[in-house]
């Protein structure tokens, strides 16, 4: 098993099928910034299926909290 990892989708996936994209985002001021990482319309690297996903993670400077949305 995998220590210390964070891992939102527990699957390859390959954003350049259906048009998808990941963007980041530093957002707010230190010492209260968060860190977002965004998967828009990102399908399974093997391209079974039509499912297109869209999620993202939250990583929270001062609390160390995960968000994953």
């Amino acid at each position: 098993m995998p220590n210390a990892i964070v891992a939102p989708y527990w699957s390859n996936l390959n954003p350049t099928l259906a048009n998808g994209a990941i963007y980041t985002a530093t957002l707010g001021t230190a010492p209260n910034r968060r860190f977002v990482v965004e998967w828009k319309d990102v399908r399974d690297a093997g391209g079974l299926g039509a499912a297109q996903s869209t999620f993202e993670l939250v990583l929270f400077e001062t609390t160390g909290a995960i968000e994953i949305r």
